[in-house]
């Protein structure tokens, strides 16, 4: 199997898990999926780069979390 292949599989697996754990209703199962594939492929990009890619993908969704936080507390 080629890498490529591989890194499909890999994302789209790994999506459809955090999408399964981020459930509360249909839409935003979706969300966290389109979430997840953004996520897995950050890791993919930050491991090629030799950048840090657990930590990069952390942070990624920490500023996630913190922005939809602020927005909340804002807006709602």
């Amino acid at each position: 199997m080629k890498d490529e292949n591989k890194n499909c599989l890999f994302i789209i697996c790994s999506s459809l898990l955090f999408a399964l754990m981020h459930g509360y209703n249909w839409l935003y199962r979706v969300n966290a999926f389109l979430g997840g594939v953004t996520l897995n492929y950050s890791y993919l990009y930050f491991k090629k780069a030799k950048f840090y890619p657990y930590l990069s993908v952390v942070l990624i969704h920490l500023l996630y979390n913190l922005c939809v936080f602020i927005i909340k507390k804002h807006f709602a």
